[in-house]
């Protein structure tokens, strides 16, 4: 509270007031940052305040002012974002040193009366409760990784950051596995004499062209090696019969056991 003859009455506050007591004004109210009773005093809020009123009067009706300080000033300012800036403070509200703007975090929780965190409501998904004993209620908080309101549906949100990362490691994760399968299909081409088609193939004696196909696309043929599709058994296998997309109809043959250098489907044209 800035003000020559002011009397600051916070309901349950202890009054304070702010006096100029030396007639000498520009040299006491000239100290800047010091806030201590001459043209300015201030007090602290007590823990667990439910409402804060403020009244400026003058003492036994009291019309006679300052010139330097023709009014009074109160205001609800956080301890460390309001400075008293001496008798240029004392001119007019706008020549506070904030520009008559000053900062305040107002500290709330739900009241809850008897009811514990446990039996609290107002908590949305993705956030937790919390007491605090010195306001009497709790209060709703964000989980890790999530940010937003979470007294509201659907307000905290995974915070973009953490998505993307998560991302980035699935990403890596489903390369990394692509990269061992082709791998390990290298590995069972070459073992089950991959290299030696290849190299008919390339051959200038090579009278017709092989198509290899992939698993998913002989399941397709087949209908998933349904026994409806078994055209024969023979003593190294089972032969179905599958039609591919472009209606070609082919005999596929699945061994029931594998030799190094065999492959363990085989296929030929009807």
């Amino acid at each position: 509270m800035l003000g020559s003859e002011d009397h600051m009455d916070p309901t349950t506050l202890v009054a304070v007031w702010a006096y100029v007591l030396s007639t000498n004004v520009s040299n006491v109210c000239n100290i800047n940052g010091n806030c201590s009773g001459i043209g300015c005093c201030q007090t602290s809020i007590p823990k667990g305040l439910k409402g804060f009123n403020v009244n400026i009067g003058s003492f036994d009706n009291h019309m006679n002012v300052r010139s330097f300080n023709p009014c009074g000033f109160a205001f609800l300012a956080e301890e460390n974002h309001f400075g008293f800036g001496g008798a240029r403070d004392l001119s007019g509200a706008s020549k506070l040193s904030l520009d008559s703007h000053v900062h305040i975090l107002v500290d709330w929780v739900i009241g809850r009366g008897k009811r514990s965190c446990s039996q609290a409501t107002e908590c949305e998904a993705n956030s937790f409760c919390m007491d605090d004993e010195d306001l009497g209620g709790y209060r709703c908080s964000c989980n890790k990784g999530y940010q937003g309101n979470p007294y509201l549906h659907n307000g905290s949100q995974a915070l973009v950051g953490d998505m993307l990362t998560l991302a980035g490691i699935i990403g890596i994760f489903f390369s990394i596995k692509k990269r061992k399968l082709m791998k390990l299909r290298e590995k069972f081409f070459e073992q089950n004499g991959g290299v030696l088609l290849k190299q008919k193939l390339n051959s200038q004696d090579a009278a017709y062209t092989v198509t290899v196909y992939s698993t998913d696309q002989l399941r397709k043929a087949t209908d998933n090696y349904s026994n409806e599709r078994i055209a024969g058994r023979g003593g190294f296998g089972v032969v179905y019969k599958g039609v591919l997309s472009d209606k070609r109809v082919i005999a596929i043959k699945m061994f029931q056991w594998v030799r190094p250098k065999r492959n363990n489907l085989s296929m030929r044209y009807w």
